[in-house]
């Protein structure tokens, strides 16, 4: 009998493409880290939107986090609450919601000519 008469027996793990699409941020620097034990985020991956918050949201990354694309080599880490791309040295930063009330006036204005 050969080896593969029984491959059967032990299924192979196999990683579908569409399980980890978009988790390309490595966490290469992580301050929860104290000596030999690995801290709360060290070498996971997360997606630019776990990463990037929305603008109405404040940050729960501990300061001094570094994320590291792992294709490009660009690197990501907050300091102060604030994103910031280690490439460029920039802050990224949502742009602040613009409440237009000259568009709700128009559609109130449409409304009362209907009726």
């Amino acid at each position: 009998m050969s080896e593969n008469d029984f491959d059967y027996l032990f299924p192979q793990v196999t990683i579908r493409s569409c399980e980890i699409k978009g988790y390309e941020w490595k966490v290469v620097v992580d301050p929860t880290r104290e000596g030999h034990d690995p801290g709360m985020f060290f070498g996971r991956l997360f997606r630019i939107f776990d990463i990037h918050i929305n603008r109405d949201e404040k940050s729960t990354w501990p300061d001094g986090i570094i994320f590291e694309h792992i294709k490009s080599g660009c690197r990501l880490t907050y300091q102060s609450g604030f994103l910031v791309d280690l490439t460029n040295s920039i802050v990224l930063k949502r742009k602040p919601r613009i409440r237009d009330r000259k568009r709700h006036q128009k559609s109130e204005s449409i409304q009362k000519t209907i009726q």
